[in-house]
């Protein structure tokens, strides 16, 4: 017989470092209060797991702005950039003293 586990008892029992936040929780989060609720709990989580948070989706200012307020710890997004060949990453990446 197959044992099966909770998502939570599994979430504490997994050896990873990051969670990554779906951008459907990201992007215009502050205009429902569920999907805010929800990006704000799993920040939180991170943060007390001392897990890393990452955003996905990132695609305004404001966006940008809300994920720093709640203290997520990496953002990625078209607010940044869109995606790069190899080749053009490391220009980007140049252009901007990294």
């Amino acid at each position: 017989m197959q044992q099966r586990h909770s998502s939570m008892k599994q979430l504490s029992r997994s050896p990873f470092t990051e969670l990554k936040i779906d951008r459907e929780f990201v992007h215009d989060a502050s205009s429902s209060p569920k999907k805010l609720a929800i990006l704000t709990s799993a920040i939180a989580m991170c943060q007390k797991l001392q897990l890393s948070s990452v955003a996905e989706g990132v695609e305004t200012e404001s966006d940008r702005q809300q994920l720093a307020a709640l203290g997520c710890d990496v953002a990625q997004g078209y607010h940044y950039s869109r995606p790069l060949s190899e080749e053009m990453f490391m220009l980007w990446m140049q252009e901007r003293g990294a």
